[in-house]
């Protein structure tokens, strides 16, 4: 990834839980910082003041977006993703940690995808007739079932 930032290119890690993207944004963020030019990082401040000004704007993505970084997932709201969204193409914010609902998102190339999760978290599982190739999370309520073939292809080849 450092390698990446350094020849100014942008990275998009994918989880399969918003916690796990916001808690690898919060990680990331001071190694992301670290490749801010001045001029972003004026940018970064004033993107952290207009979340702020939405009501409701979620207060851990306001923290890592000041640091060039920031985690995209179904519990943000739709002005919250468009501000993510389009800095990212304007390559202000560097690194999105996201589930897989960014990957019917913004189109744009990214020079570095990692999806760091192989399964998706399934939370509802009321339409699952067959539980096979299904893994209990642990709690009885939550399951993880892989990424099918399609599912990759449209991560992949939606940034290359």
């Amino acid at each position: 990834m450092n390698k990446t930032l350094e020849n100014k290119g942008q990275v998009l890690i994918f989880l399969n839980r918003r916690k796990g993207a916001q808690q690898t944004a919060q990680y990331l963020r001071n190694i992301v910082d670290h490749f801010l030019e001045d001029t972003e990082r004026i940018v970064c401040k004033a993107l952290d003041k207009s979340l702020s000004s939405i009501r409701g704007s979620h207060h851990d993505l306001r923290k890592v977006i000041r640091h060039g970084i920031a985690f995209h997932h179904a519990g943000l709201l739709p002005r919250e993703r468009k501000i993510i969204e389009d800095n990212f193409r304007k390559r202000i914010v560097k690194v999105i940690c996201c589930t897989t609902t960014l990957s019917a998102g913004i189109n744009t190339p990214a020079r570095v995808v990692v999806l760091k999760d192989f399964k998706k978290y399934i939370t509802s599982i009321k339409n699952i007739r067959n539980f096979s190739g299904y893994y209990e999370h642990g709690n009885g309520f939550s399951y993880f079932k892989p990424f099918s073939a399609n599912e990759l292809f449209q991560i992949y080849f939606r940034y290359f």
